[in-house]
């Protein structure tokens, strides 16, 4: 489980700290989601690498047609 804390310290009128109050907050869920974005991203670089490589080192022509348009 992953949290996240803010603390706060409340100052009594003399000036000193008299307590200090903590919450703390689930994250799990964000976590979770930032590290499948970044395997995702790791992925899709990895995924557009080996398609560089296999455009620079073919002599043929490449076409690419949008298939959402009619023709």
């Amino acid at each position: 489980m992953w949290t996240e804390w803010e603390f706060i310290a409340l100052v009594s009128d003399s000036g000193k700290v008299s307590e200090i109050q903590g919450i703390g907050i689930d994250i799990t869920e964000r976590m979770k989601a930032e590290e499948l974005k970044n395997q995702l991203l790791a992925d899709i670089k990895q995924s557009e690498s080996l398609l560089r490589t296999v455009i620079d080192s073919t002599p043929d022509w490449i076409f690419i047609k949008d298939s959402s348009t009619a023709s």
